[in-house]
């Protein structure tokens, strides 16, 4: 079996992503884009999908060649509405429809080592700063990057964080505007204001909701107007 040397000292069985912390391996050759664009935040290396202003794996903003700082306008990935069913009966007044969310929702991720046991191997990395991704499309995977061609995370915590497993929670929007989330099944659950979620159940988001992630992650829910 060939082994990759990681930039963190891992000995990687992939040349391109480690397969020990998913790094991207020094000198790995990235693959074109339609565009020929490629993302160059350190360690992501992603290539563009068309013209599309976010990067689809660290968030980068190629319209303003930053990172991204929830400035300027988000175009929103549409969400399939089924449509109205009639009612057989007659309706006694008009039914109340809920006001559709406008506002930008994003989430911030920081380093909080308070919720959980630590993994003293890899212990939370105090000081980081904190980083903010756009809620931008229908669904958003919240996970540690991965090399099946399926699992596609558009929201990648810290990768020195191990307790996050590739498939961890999903952010789904809602036919109003709002967002909810589903705990898919991780391997060391997910908390929700600090208590854990039930796998496989919907639960509905509102601002300032926190999503805490073992060993350090938090992931905090916020908008702007």
């Amino acid at each position: 079996m060939t082994l990759y040397p990681c930039p963190k000292g891992h000995d990687s069985t992939d040349p391109v992503w480690c397969s020990e912390c998913s790094t991207r391996m020094t000198g790995a050759p990235a693959a074109a884009s339609p565009g020929g664009e490629i993302c160059p935040t350190p360690g992501c290396g992603t290539p563009r999908d068309g013209h599309s202003r976010y990067c689809e794996n660290c968030r980068y903003d190629f319209d303003l060649g930053t990172a991204y700082t929830g400035d300027g306008a988000v175009t929103l990935a549409p969400v399939d509405v089924p449509p109205a069913q009639p009612d057989p009966a007659p309706a006694a007044s008009a039914p109340t429809v809920a006001p559709l969310d406008t506002r930008r929702w994003e989430v911030v991720i920081s380093v909080d080592a308070a919720e959980w046991e630590q993994d003293v191997t890899a212990p939370a990395p105090i000081g980081e700063p904190d980083r903010v991704f756009p809620l931008d499309l229908a669904e958003h995977l919240i996970g540690r990057r991965s090399n099946h061609p399926e699992i596609h995370p558009t929201i990648v915590p810290d990768e020195r964080d191990h307790g996050v497993s590739r498939r961890h929670a999903l952010l789904i929007r809602q036919a109003d505007g709002s967002y909810a989330v589903k705990e898919l099944g991780s391997t060391n659950g997910t908390k929700l204001n600090g208590k854990f979620l039930p796998p496989g159940i919907l639960t509905a988001l509102s601002v300032g909701d926190s999503l805490s992630l073992p060993f350090w992650t938090r992931v905090t829910i916020r908008t702007q107007p």
